[in-house]
């Protein structure tokens, strides 16, 4: 499911973050607002382990990652074009953003893995180098591929949505929102997860 869009001109991601993670993050708290009651058991999964400890405060503590802000999202995965000391201490949800590739990312992690807290003195980079190289941080992190990824493959792909049909910033943000829209409707009725509105 694609919760938020933006479009940029920018070769760079790094200047999107913050604005992508505000629009998750209201997606998310709309989202939160309007869930149905649970059906079954957690949804949490199964295949990662023990990974629930992870957003506790204890690997996490004060280093200003959220600034106050309050966010259902409980931890936002970025890859390494996201990387800035601007994008780890922004407001907003809590994250792991890749220090480099994702066979970097995992390699360290199995190689050089580190345990428990960051160093109080460490820098935002580090702390998040760090954060990432735990095992419960490699584990949630190797879930962004699939669901950052998927979204893009099944609009080139399967959509034929290789290029913008309008020109100008407004006209390609709004294109982008309905192919958004579009992608998540083909998934609830795909999966059969439609509910009736409430009223």
């Amino acid at each position: 499911m694609i919760i938020a869009t933006g479009v940029g001109n920018s070769p760079s991601d790094k200047v999107m973050f913050a604005e992508m993670a505000a629009k998750a993050d209201a997606a998310a708290q709309m989202i939160e607002r309007h869930r149905l009651a649970p059906t079954g058991d957690s949804d949490s999964d199964p295949t990662l382990g023990d990974t629930g400890s992870f957003t506790d405060p204890q690997h996490w503590g004060d280093d200003d990652i959220t600034d106050g802000a309050t966010t259902d999202i409980g931890l936002l995965l970025a890859d390494a074009g996201y990387l800035s000391a601007a994008n780890l201490t922004c407001r907003g949800p809590k994250r792991l953003i890749a220090p480099g590739k994702n066979t970097q990312v995992r390699d360290t992690a199995r190689q050089r893995p580190t345990s428990g807290p960051p160093p109080t003195d460490a820098s935002p980079a580090q702390r998040n180098a760090h954060r990432i190289a735990t095992a419960a941080g490699a584990a949630l992190y190797s879930r962004r591929s699939h669901i950052a990824e998927t979204p893009f493959g099944h609009a080139k792909h399967n959509l034929n949505f290789r290029r913008f049909t309008s020109r100008g910033h407004h006209r390609a943000a709004a294109e982008f929102t309905f192919h958004a829209m579009v992608h998540n409707l083909l998934k609830a009725i795909n999966t059969g997860n439609l509910s009736h509105a409430l009223a």
